[in-house]
């Protein structure tokens, strides 16, 4: 009998004389053991444990054993002992016995000098604020307030304490605009789910998007959208109105709004009166010197995100999408979930759902985008067909969102008459 099968034999009647089953892993172990493999293999067994123990609290069991059989016992305990090394699947990595000196190998010992000297520079213990004892005992005490709702203001970067019942009397007061807003008496989310997969889908099988644009753009366990104010204290300071935000993060509509934005906003830069921000206005403004009997106008057009009918922004939406691209399928689809997330933007309030009928809300991420091109359609009426008298006194027109700058070389009687004609529309664009 070789040593192989002498090891088998040996563990085999171990596990007899003990009560042990049958483990082929310990088997496999115990026959490279025998044969000095240098294959790396698993731990120890449970089972292999079992069969010391026994015999350990038995010994009498082992006097009847041959000398070999006594070896094999000994290649289990030695085997027992060792430490266990990684693994990587199914297999192992041998633990090295030495490793060698960094420094003998300069680009080594040089990155791990560095990676060391970084972490020592990294500041331990627990980090203290610049508050005073006072005035962490405040904010305290303004956490623990019921009575009051704590937001950033919508302009000017403050904090806001609105007491509650000012709060929601504002938000209230605007939910009651019937021509706006719906109140619901269920939670539509899976009945527009399935509306949304099934219009998602058609398009993935009629060639317009990809597979991983189809699976993007249908959320799995979206969220009911909620509804909060912004406090425009720049307006007033006692009963401030409020700017009303839908939070969509993790909604049936986040991802369509985002997959708008991306088609939509490059347009928005193309845009004559378009201006990034107030460097940009610096820098359009610079080569316009001021002359004598030049006004330097600012109008804001007054709720725009609310007042946008769905039918006059998917019209405007149209009119710039077929000027940007020739792919009528694409233009088609995208002006199908633009009505889709214009017509089903939904969220709560108080335990209350309410749906949106007009406009589009703060917060959906192609709201900005779709306003600037509403806009952009009106401006473009109005300077390209000539049919608004005095349009010839504006010098320079720039336009971010609601908010528009005007270099007016005119009398102020004239800029008066010429800003009632502009709202004289059928667009619901009231400047003031």
């Amino acid at each position: 009998m070789d040593a192989s099968a002498m090891t088998t034999a040996a563990l085999h009647k171990a596990r007899t004389a003990s009560h042990i089953p049958y483990d082929p892993l310990e088997e496999a172990t115990l026959r490279n053991a025998r044969r000095g493999s240098s294959c790396p293999t698993a731990s120890p067994p449970p089972s292999r444990k079992l069969v010391l123990k026994k015999l350990h609290d038995k010994p009498s069991i082992a006097s009847e054993w041959s000398s070999q059989e006594l070896e094999t016992i000994a290649i289990l305990e030695e085997l027992s002992n060792e430490t266990p090394t990684p693994t990587v699947s199914n297999f192992t990595i041998p633990k090295p016995k030495k490793f060698p000196p960094l420094s003998l190998y300069p680009d080594i010992d040089l990155f791990v000098r560095l990676v060391t000297e970084e972490f020592r520079r990294i500041p331990t213990g627990i980090q203290h604020d610049n508050l005073t004892r006072r005035q962490r005992k405040a904010i305290k005490e303004l956490k623990s307030l019921d009575n009051v709702v704590i937001k950033p203001s919508d302009k000017g970067g403050n904090i806001v304490l609105w007491p509650s019942p000012m709060y929601e009397k504002e938000t209230f007061r605007q939910l009651k605009d019937s021509s706006c807003y719906k109140h619901l008496t269920f939670n539509p989310t899976s009945m527009y789910q399935n509306q949304l997969r099934d219009m998602v889908e058609q398009a993935f099988y009629n060639g317009t998007i990809s597979k991983e644009t189809m699976d993007g753009l249908i959320p799995e366990t979206p969220r009911t959208p909620c509804l909060y104010l912004l406090p425009k204290v720049h307006k007033s300071t006692t009963h401030p109105p409020g700017r009303p935000i839908v939070s969509g993060g993790g909604g049936l509509c986040e991802q369509i709004n985002k997959f708008l934005d991306f088609h939509l906003k490059p347009m928005v830069e193309s845009l004559p009166s378009y201006i990034q921000d107030t460097g940009d206005v610096l820098r359009k403004l610079a080569d316009k010197p001021l002359e004598t009997e030049m006004w330097l106008v600012t109008f804001d057009v007054e709720s725009l995100y609310t007042s946008i009918r769905h039918s006059d922004g998917i019209e405007a939406a149209r009119y710039f999408l077929h000027m940007s691209t020739n792919d009528n399928d694409l233009i088609e689809f995208l002006l199908t979930l633009l009505e889709f997330a214009l017509t089903h933007n939904f969220f709560m309030f108080k335990e209350v759902l309410y749906l949106q009928l007009q406009g589009t809300a703060m917060g959906a991420a192609f709201a900005p985008s779709y306003a600037n091109l509403f806009m952009g359609s009106w401006e473009r009426a109005i300077f390209l067909t000539d049919v608004i008298p005095l349009i010839e006194k504006v010098c320079t027109w720039v336009c971010f969102i609601d908010d528009i700058f005007v270099i007016w070389q005119g009398s102020e009687t004239d800029l008066t008459s010429f800003i009632q004609l502009l709202n004289d529309n059928s667009l619901n664009i009231k400047l003031r």
